[in-house]
C-alpha cells in the first residue's frame, strides 16, 4: 500500500523543499499506509487508507500546496475538511461512484483525512469542540450542517429481509431428495447453509461467527482473533465458531461429548454455545439452547449436523466448523463458508418456496443476505412480545441494532420459526 500512496504524492509542490524535508514528507505517506492503527479488523485500516489517499489526490487536484497545510489554522483545516466532505456528497471528489453517499460514510471520510493529517501535519484537526452545555464533545457546526443536510436527504436504504418457514421448509426438501441420489451431498455448501441459517435464528449470529468476510491476513485461509487485542492464548485463534464453542447436555444435565450424541440421536437435549470474539468488549458470552424435537430449526439438531459435517471433512480442531467440500472437488479437500454462500443459497430457496416471480419475497429476493439470519431472529422474538433490551441481551446486540432490523422488514416469518425461537433460548 506503500506504494500506491507514494505514487500519488504532488512532487510537483516538493520539489523546492530541501531533500532532508521532502524525503521525511515522502517517508510520512509509506508509514501512514503501513502503520496499524488499532483497528478491530485490519479491513478498517484498509478502509481509512483508501479514504485518505483519495483526500491525497483530491488535495492534489484543487492545487493544494502541502509543504503549507502544517501551517493551515483551525478555521482552514475546518473549511478544507467541509469542502472535500461535500464533494464526496455529491461524487465530484473523484472517489465515488453516485451521489448522495449515507451519512455513516461521510463521518468515515471526516475519520479518515483527520487520521491522515494527524499523521501528516503532527497536527489534530479539530473537528469536535466541548461544548459547555455538552457531555461529549460535538461535531464542529460547518461540518454539522453539511452531515445534517446529508441525513435529512438520505433515501433510506431498503432493509434486509428475513428468511420464512417455507424457504427453510423448501430448501430441506430440495437437499433430501439430492441426497438420496448423492450421499455426499450432505457436504455441500447447500446442507451448510441450511445448518448455518437454522442456527443462526437462535444465536443471531454474525457472519463472522460462522463464516469468512474475505478479510483475513494474506496467507490465512480464515480470520482470526487480531494480536494485538492482548487475547492472550486466543490470539491467532479463529474468530468463527470451533468444536470447543459448543457444549451439549443430556435430560438430567450429565454433559456429553458431541459424537455420542451425534450417534445417539435425541440424547442431547441443551447445547450451550460460546462466543469467544465480538465486536464490544463482551468475549467469551455463553448462551444456552433447548431442543425443539421434531422441529426443523431446532438449534441442537443443526449444530450437531454442523460438527458431524466437521468430522466428515477432516476440520482441524482448531479451525473454524463453517465448511463444505465444492461439488466434484477431491476427497480431503474443504471450503470455508463465505457470505456469498448464505446469499446464493437463500436465494436459491426463496426460488423454491415461492415459485410466483410477483410474490413479495420474490420482489424483494435481492435483500436476503447473510444478515436475514439476525433479521429473523429479532422479528421472532419481538413477535413473540420479548422486549427489544431482552432481544438486544439474548441476541448480543446494542439496543440500537434491534430497532434497526425491526423497521420496514416483512414480519411473517410463520409459525415454524416463530416457535423454535420462541421455545429454544434459555438466556
Amino acid at each position: 500500500m506503500g506504494l500506491r500512496y507514494q505514487s500519488a504524492l504532488p512532487t510537483q509542490d516538493l520539489s523546492g523543499l530541501p531533500s532532508p524535508l521532502r524525503a521525511s514528507i515522502i517517508d510520512s505517506y509509506d508509514h501512514f499506509c503501513s502503520k496499524d492503527r488499532g483497528g478491530i479488523r485490519a479491513g478498517n485500516d484498509k478502509t481509512i487508507d483508501s479514504r485518505a489517499d483519495d483526500f491525497v489526490n483530491w488535495l492534489r487536484r484543487k492545487g493544494v500546496k502541502f509543504e503549507l497545510l502544517a501551517g493551515y489554522s483551525s478555521g482552514q483545516q475546518i473549511a478544507l475538511a467541509g469542502a472535500y466532505i461535500r464533494e464526496v456528497n455529491l461524487g465530484l471528489a473523484g472517489c465515488q461512484n453516485k451521489s448522495n453517499v449515507a451519512e455513516k460514510t461521510l463521518n468515515g471520510y471526516l475519520k479518515s483525512i483527520s487520521t491522515w493529517w494527524r499523521q501528516y501535519t503532527g497536527q489534530h484537526m479539530p473537528l469536535y469542540q466541548q461544548l459547555p452545555n455538552k457531555k461529549e464533545p460535538q461535531l464542529d457546526p460547518f461540518l454539522e450542517d453539511i452531515i445534517a443536510q446529508r441525513r435529512a436527504w438520505k433515501e433510506p436504504k431498503q432493509k434486509r429481509e428475513p428468511f420464512t418457514d417455507v424457504m427453510f421448509l423448501a430448501l430441506a426438501k430440495e437437499l433430501r431428495r439430492l441426497q438420496k441420489h448423492n450421499g455426499a451431498y450432505f457436504l455441500s455448501a447447500h446442507w451448510a447453509v441450511l445448518d448455518f441459517s437454522r442456527l443462526g435464528l437462535h444465536t443471531g449470529s454474525r457472519l463472522s461467527e460462522y463464516g469468512q468476510n474475505g478479510k483475513q491476513k494474506k496467507g490465512d485461509i480464515f480470520s482470526r482473533v487480531p494480536m494485538e487485542r492482548n487475547a492472550g492464548e486466543w490470539a491467532g485463534m479463529p474468530i468463527a465458531f470451533i468444536r470447543a464453542d459448543f457444549t451439549y447436555f443430556d435430560k438430567d444435565l450429565i454433559r456429553r461429548h458431541f459424537r455420542i450424541c451425534i450417534a445417539t440421536p435425541g440424547l442431547a437435549k441443551y447445547v450451550h454455545i460460546r462466543f469467544r470474539f465480538d465486536k464490544s468488549v463482551n468475549n467469551f458470552t455463553i448462551r444456552k439452547y433447548e431442543s425443539q424435537p421434531g422441529n426443523l430449526l431446532c438449534p441442537v439438531d443443526s449444530s450437531l449436523s454442523i460438527l458431524k459435517r466437521a468430522d466428515m471433512l477432516g476440520i482441524p480442531a482448531d479451525y473454524p466448523v463453517g465448511a463444505y467440500r465444492p461439488m466434484g472437488a477431491c476427497p480431503g479437500s474443504f471450503a470455508f463458508l463465505k457470505g456469498d454462500d448464505m446469499q446464493r443459497v437463500m436465494q436459491q430457496a426463496c426460488v423454491l418456496a415461492y415459485p410466483n416471480p410477483n410474490h413479495y419475497m420474490r420482489l424483494h429476493m435481492h435483500l436476503l443476505m447473510s444478515h436475514s439470519n439476525r433479521i429473523t431472529a429479532a422479528v421472532a422474538l419481538h413477535n413473540a412480545g420479548v422486549s427489544i433490551p431482552v432481544i438486544a441481551h439474548r441476541l448480543r446486540w446494542s439496543v440500537d441494532s434491534v430497532s434497526f432490523y425491526l423497521r420496514d422488514c416483512f414480519k411473517a416469518i410463520g409459525p415454524l420459526t416463530q416457535k423454535a425461537i420462541e421455545g429454544s433460548s434459555l438466556i
